[in-house]
């Protein structure tokens, strides 16, 4: 089979169902959903990874931090990997230059995470985001609802590397 024996989980109370397993062979976690919109916002991510290639890392950078925390689900609470690429559009978008110009090769990644960390680390920065990947209104971070624990430890993070004295090797 596909999925290692035992790791087939439905998530059914997440807005859109999920079908949840490790991969038999490679040990990755996999989830599937199932929606309408999924393949045209997929594809959407895609287009705006690619206009935006520095986004990349710093997604990847916050994912595991998030999953570290146990604060990477939305069905949980947490922000999940939509709600996630969409902050990180809202907070990074104007200092990200398309790809295609000099500037995007000397983006600083350590600045850009600093960005975000300080964008929603502060009490003033809303979790009430309009989804930019469907081209209509759905407020994607009202079911974060543990985002006062996100939001402690982006500030803890970033207290962390702004720390006078501190050296962190973030770009």
């Amino acid at each position: 089979g596909v999925a290692r024996p035992g790791t087939m989980k439905v998530i059914g109370n997440a807005s859109v169902p999920i079908a949840r397993y490790v991969d038999a062979a490679s040990g990755i976690h996999i989830d599937v959903s199932v929606n309408n919109g999924g393949h045209t916002g997929s594809e959407r991510v895609r287009q705006e990874l690619a206009i935006r290639p520095a986004l990349r890392p710093v997604l990847l950078v916050l994912k595991i931090f998030l999953r570290q925390a146990c604060l990477h689900e939305t069905y949980t609470g947490g922000i999940g990997s939509h709600l996630l690429f969409a902050m990180a559009l809202r907070a990074l978008a104007r200092k990200l230059p398309p790809n295609e110009s000099a500037a995007a090769r000397e983006v600083d990644l350590g600045d850009l995470l600093c960005t975000f960390l300080r964008t929603y680390a502060s009490g003033s920065a809303s979790l009430s985001l309009l989804d930019p990947l469907v081209g209509y209104p759905v407020d994607i971070g009202s079911k974060a609802f543990k985002f006062a624990e996100v939001r402690k430890r982006f500030r803890n993070v970033l207290q962390q590397l702004e720390a006078p004295g501190s050296r962190p090797c973030l770009s």
